[in-house]
């Protein structure tokens, strides 16, 4: 077996040339500032990228919940159950639609796009 080769770098080895070089400090701390600098700036980004999304998906939700009231309201005025039931049904029907509900006051739901939920308490999840 053969002993292990020292690299030399003018004269002396890697490890003492490295620790006495100007040069590789300051390659190793602009490294080390690139790098942290670059974690902090992805950590800001996705953050805000974050807080974005949230308030455009609550942004939507909230014009979506108002037009669901203008579709139904004209229908709950003269209190036209099967009109209100058809129109919910009918917006429930989209892909990107779970399904909608119309509560009353003690959290019972009144009408839903899925029959089956009427009279039924809401989740606290929804």
């Amino acid at each position: 077996m053969q002993p292990a080769k020292t690299i030399h770098f003018k004269g002396m080895n890697f490890a003492t040339g490295i620790a006495g070089s100007l040069t590789a400090k300051i390659v190793i701390i602009l490294g080390l500032l690139i790098t942290v600098g670059g974690g902090i700036f992805w950590y800001i980004s996705i953050r805000t990228d974050e807080k974005n999304l949230m308030d455009n998906t609550i942004t939507f939700m909230s014009s979506f919940s108002e037009v669901v009231k203008k579709s139904v309201r004209n229908d709950m005025l003269p209190y036209r159950r099967e009109d209100i039931q058809r129109t919910l049904e009918s917006i429930g029907a989209s892909e990107s639609i779970a399904k909608v509900q119309i509560f009353d006051a003690k959290g019972m739901i009144f009408y839903s796009s899925d029959r089956e939920g009427i009279g039924h308490r809401a989740d606290h999840d929804s």
